[in-house]
């Protein structure tokens, strides 16, 4: 898979049918402003000063001291300036409300994400630490869900219920509709920022604006790439479950669409640690190239193994970002394979948004941001710019329909991301016009291969016919 395999076997359902439907159609804001005291010129001071001393002049007590009472005057008391009172202290701003974060995120359960759940902690303490969302504090209400429905819409339900919350920001919500229905345009319509978009529907909310690209988009970047740089006959090693089929199935199809085509793929149960059969079985010594399509870290070092040990070690693997962790680069395990990815997370050294990323996990004492981590803090650096718009405009806390607008107002340049526009095109409305990238290990270190490209989603309307 391009994204990890951990995902629900609705994936493969809407896919399947959507795949069967393509088959058949081929025939035919801003910072508040400091309160400050008008600037005053050199010239206007200096004749402020003259003046000053003129005034001071002519109060002074005449010569002839014999006209005045006996009674002295206090040699403290003869200039107007001293006679002044003092300038009054500017009384201290009054602090403003606080902008209540209302979030959801699959903490717990046989599927989590919890590293997730502490990537947003993180930020919002890094936001309140330098100023909050235009001024205002951050106060953090982070619901926990599990990997069953019923805790993600009871979450749904607990913002959709209280005032006091505008927009609800989404970490890891895989059990979704119901969430999407509870609070998108059906329900009470507070806006839904964030969510990674793992399915078709997600890809398809009104009111949902996410900088994730989505399984769709980043499946296309990659074999984009590799028709560009001409490989154009690949082997593919695919997870034997329902997920890997459907993805199978629309790797296919955008592979053949973009004229390339793919051996008999072979299936691979998950947990297995020798891929030297399954490579050979594959035929990867016959083809340009290999799409692995096995959604986690485990089948990184195996492929490695496999394909060393067929002399085929320089031969590009076309993937997802499952083998980008520290022990990878570290091992060469991922050198010269082709990770496509939606952020610029993993680039530490040479991307300054990923280097400032580190910094400020470092300063929170967490471990090394991975994974997940990243995806969601672009769309944490939308949330906050979102936000900072909404509240600029509203000169206070802003309301759901100002976060909406302000959604959707222009293109947000975003941390370890490209520039994003909401909403996406045409039906995908929440694909928000965002893009994807293929990156490589090079003597050790991370580098871009392309440049952000946002997927013309449009491609994939054939999916959505029947």
């Amino acid at each position: 898979m391009f994204r990890t395999s951990r995902q629900l076997p609705i994936l493969s359902a809407v896919l399947a049918v959507c795949l069967i439907a393509a088959a058949c159609g081929d025939d035919a804001g801003e910072d508040p402003a400091d309160s400050q005291a008008p600037a005053v010129s050199e010239e206007a001071a200096a004749a402020d000063t003259d003046s000053a001393s003129e005034a001071d002049s002519t109060a002074e007590a005449p010569d002839d001291a014999d006209t005045m009472d006996d009674t002295e005057t206090p040699d403290d008391a003869g200039t107007a300036d001293d006679a002044a009172p003092d300038a009054a202290e500017p009384a201290p701003e009054e602090p403003k409300a606080p902008i209540k974060f209302g979030a959801i995120n699959m903490q717990d359960g046989v599927i989590a994400f919890p590293e997730v759940g502490e990537s947003i902690e993180i930020w919002v303490d890094y936001w309140n630490a330098n100023g909050g969302i235009n001024g205002h504090p951050v106060e953090l209400e982070l619901c926990t869900a599990g990997d069953d429905a019923e805790s993600a819409l009871a979450c749904a339900q607990r913002f959709a219920n209280d005032d006091s919350v505008e927009f609800v920001y989404l970490g890891v919500v895989i059990n979704s509709a119901a969430v999407y229905e509870t609070l998108g345009p059906a329900g009470v319509n507070k806006p839904m920022l964030g969510n990674l978009l793992f399915d078709v529907p997600d890809q398809l909310q009104p009111g949902l604006y996410s900088t994730d690209p989505g399984t769709l988009a980043l499946a296309y970047e990659a074999l984009r790439y590799a028709v560009e740089e001409g490989t154009t006959s690949m082997a593919v090693v695919v997870d034997d479950s329902d997920v890997g089929e459907a993805t199978l199935g629309l790797v296919d199809f955008v592979f053949s669409s973009l004229g390339g085509e793919t051996t008999t793929a072979v299936k691979v149960a998950t947990g297995q640690a020798d891929f030297l059969p399954a490579l050979t079985a594959a035929g990867v010594a016959d083809t340009q190239g290999l799409i692995l399509l096995i959604g986690e870290s485990a089948a990184c070092q195996p492929t490695r193994d496999g394909l060393e040990a067929l002399g085929l070690g320089d031969l590009p693997v076309y993937l997802g970002e499952w083998c980008v962790g520290e022990e990878f680069r570290e091992a060469g395990t991922s050198e010269g394979w082709r990770t496509v990815i939606g952020h610029n997370g993993p680039l530490f050294g040479s991307d300054p948004d990923s280097d400032l990323v580190h910094q400020v996990y470092d300063d929170a004492g967490a471990g090394k941001p991975f994974g997940l981590i990243l995806p969601n803090l672009v769309n944490m650096d939308f949330a906050f710019q979102v936000l900072e718009a909404a509240a600029a405009e509203a000169g206070g806390l802003p309301t759901a329909e100002q976060v909406h607008a302000a959604a959707t107002a222009r293109p947000y340049e975003l941390l370890l991301g490209p520039t994003v526009s909401c909403p996406g095109p045409g039906l995908w409305v929440s694909t928000c016009n965002s893009g994807a990238r293929v990156i490589t290990l090079e003597d050790g270190q991370w580098v871009g291969l392309s440049p952000f490209n946002a997927a013309p989603m449009t491609f994939f309307d054939v999916l959505l016919e029947g």
